[in-house]
C-alpha cells in the first residue's frame, strides 16, 4: 500500500481546522556503534558492511528538551508513519538490505536508491504516543571516497520523496505529515508543498581512518594551513573553507546559491576541536550533482558566533 492511502485513512476520522503551525521539534538520527544515541563515534567502517539503526524521538528535541505542537502545545505528537531519505556525503555507498521495525507499520511505501541517496518508508493505522522510536536498520558499506550520511529533505531520485513522519498534528500544508527540512531557516516559513515542518537531525562522521582531506582538516593534522574564509577564490570547483574555533564545540558550515536556497551542508558537528579547521568544498550540491559557474554564499555557525562570505565557482 503506498503512503498516501494510509495517510488518506488515518485523515478521514480526523475533524481538520484551519490553523496551520509548525511542531518545530522531534530529533531524527542514526546510530552505528548500537549504543541507541547520537555520538561522535557514530561512522561507518572503512571497510566492510556496517549495521546502522535509524531512531525518531517525538517526545524530546535534538537538546533535550520537550518536544511539544506549536499549534496546540497540549496535543501529543503521534507517529502512524514514517519515510526518510539519508544521503551519503564525500563518496559513495552500497546500500544493503532495510528492515522496519515498527510492527504496527506494516505497510511499506518502496525502496529507491543510488549510489549516494536512499528512500524507504512504512506506515499503518495505529498512532504510536510520543516517545523514543527505533524506526528499522540498514546496512550500509562504503564503496569510494569517506561517506558520511545524513538526512535529507529532497533527493534527485525522485521529487515526490521526502523525510517526514505521519502524525494527527496538522503540518504546515495542511495535512497530517510532518516534513523534514535539512535547512532551518525554512521550518514555518517554506513555500507550500515544500518541506519545512521541522529541522534536527544527525547522520555519522566519516569513516575511522577516513582520509582526512577529503572532509575536514584541521591545524594540528595539516602541515600548510589554508588561510581563513575560501581558498582558491574562484573556485574551481573545489576548495576549502577555512576558519578558527577559540574553544571546542558546535559547528556548522553552509553553503547558498544567490537566491538563499541551500545548496549543501557541507560541516554539522556538536564536538569540534579548537584550532583552525578546513572543510573542503567537493564541488558538488546535496544531490551529489556538479555545482555550476556563479556566486555562492557560505556561513559558518558556531558557538562564538556566526559569520558569512562569498565564494565564486568558475569552470
Amino acid at each position: 500500500m503506498r503512503k498516501t492511502s494510509v495517510l488518506f485513512l488515518a485523515c478521514a476520522v480526523i475533524v481538520m481546522v484551519t490553523a496551520q503551525n509548525p511542531a518545530k521539534a522531534q530529533y531524527l538520527y542514526v546510530d552505528s556503534n548500537g549504543d541507541g544515541l547520537s555520538t561522535a563515534s557514530d561512522r561507518l567502517n572503512a571497510t566492510g558492511p556496517t549495521r546502522v539503526s535509524i531512531w525518531l524521538r517525538t517526545d524530546t528535541n535534538k537538546d533535550g528538551s520537550k518536544a511539544v505542537y506549536a499549534r496546540s502545545p497540549s496535543q501529543p505528537l503521534t507517529m502512524f508513519s514514517y519515510e526518510f531519505i539519508l544521503h551519503a556525503a564525500g563518496g559513495t555507498v552500497k546500500w544493503g538490505a532495510y528492515t522496519n521495525l515498527i510492527a504496527t507499520m506494516g505497510d511499506g511505501f518502496g525502496e529507491f536508491s543510488n549510489a549516494t541517496d536512499f528512500y524507504t518508508g512504512h506506515g499503518g493505522l495505529t498512532p504510536l504516543p510520543p516517545g523514543k522510536h527505533q524506526l528499522g536498520t540498514l546496512t550500509v558499506t562504503a564503496a569510494s571516497g569517506d561517506p558520511r550520511l545524513s538526512f535529507a529533505s529532497t533527493t534527485s531520485i525522485r521529487p515526490d520523496l521526502h523525510t517526514s513522519f505521519g502524525s494527527l498534528c496538522i503540518g504546515k500544508d495542511g495535512d497530517h505529515t510532518l516534513k523534514y527540512t535539512d535547512d532551518p531557516s525554512q521550518v514555518g516559513v517554506a513555500p507550500q508543498e515544500v518541506a519545512g515542518d521541522w529541522t534536527g537531525a544527525d547522520g555519522t562522521n566519516a569513516p575511522a581512518g577516513a582520509a582526512l582531506a577529503s572532509g575536514l582538516e584541521s591545524s594540528s593534522q595539516s602541515q600548510a594551513p589554508h588561510p581563513d574564509g575560501v581558498s582558491p577564490n574562484p573556485l574551481n570547483p573545489q576548495g576549502w573553507i577555512t576558519f578558527t574555533m577559540k574553544l571546542p564545540g558546535f559547528a556548522r558550515v553552509t553553503l547558498f546559491d544567490t537566491n538563499g536556497r541551500l545548496v549543501r551542508t557541507l560541516l554539522d558537528r556538536q564536538d569540534l576541536g579548537q584550532g583552525t579547521q578546513s572543510v573542503r568544498i567537493d564541488g558538488l550540491n546535496r544531490q551529489g550533482k556538479r555545482l555550476g559557474s556563479g556566486v555562492y554564499f557560505y556561513r559558518i555557525e558556531t558557538s562564538e558566533g556566526m559569520k558569512q562570505g562569498r565564494c565564486v565557482v568558475l569552470k
